[in-house]
């Protein structure tokens, strides 16, 4: 099979988005927690996540999904004025 510089342009586009995605240890490392506390997040769809391959398949995590959880959970400070 033969293919054009198109086929090869748009493959080789899907291998640099698949390879941006981080796996579960990566993620929870950067996360600072524990890869067992990160798929419990998954299990409850409490974080953004993708499923790739058959069957369950391999649960991915983009940069993006990371800080969404992060923010999410980010308490503002309480200010003097809102102590009292």
């Amino acid at each position: 099979m033969r293919f054009t510089r198109k086929d090869l342009k748009t493959m080789s586009e899907s291998i640099s988005t698949i390879n941006s995605y981080l796996n579960a240890s990566v993620a929870a490392a950067k996360l600072g927690i524990s890869e067992s506390t990160l798929l419990r997040c998954v299990r409850l769809r409490d974080i953004s996540h993708v499923r790739l391959g058959s069957g369950r398949g391999r649960v991915m995590f983009r940069e993006s999904d990371l800080q969404d959880y992060v923010s999410r959970r980010t308490v503002p400070a309480q200010t003097q004025a809102q102590a009292a």
